[in-house]
């Protein structure tokens, strides 16, 4: 996710490692490519699912943003995550390309399930 503190643009990541209970918040400068705060947290129950879905999945969430970028060329990558879509985990890409555009890629073919332009709310 892509944020804005102090003046400052800020790429917050959030992962898991190891210990699938334990997802850590990177928080990078964007300019500088400092780490400015890392902190850790217990993962909730119910994203316990997410988490072991993407585990298992066959296409990375970095596989996933190459795909979503493929279909919106020259785009902005805003924010990814791994998301319950109809029953299923699905990966989600927000793109900045005048206007946001969420794409949606399935993590185990890989295929681009939807892309549309969103709107606000």
């Amino acid at each position: 996710m892509v944020t804005t503190k102090d003046g400052k643009v800020i790429y917050s990541i959030e992962l898991v490692k190891d210990d699938a209970h334990n997802l850590h918040k990177v928080s990078v400068d964007m300019q500088s490519g400092s780490v400015i705060e890392v902190t850790q947290k217990n993962v909730a129950e119910k994203d316990l699912k997410r988490v072991k879905a993407v585990d298992q999945a066959k296409v990375t969430m970095a596989e996933a943003i190459t795909l979503a970028e493929k279909r919106l060329p020259g785009g902005t990558i805003a924010a990814a995550e791994a998301k319950p879509r109809r029953g299923q985990v699905v990966y989600v890409v927000d793109i900045e390309q005048n206007g946001l555009h969420v794409v949606h890629v399935d993590p185990d073919s890989g295929r681009v399930l939807s892309a549309a332009r969103k709107l606000d709310d």
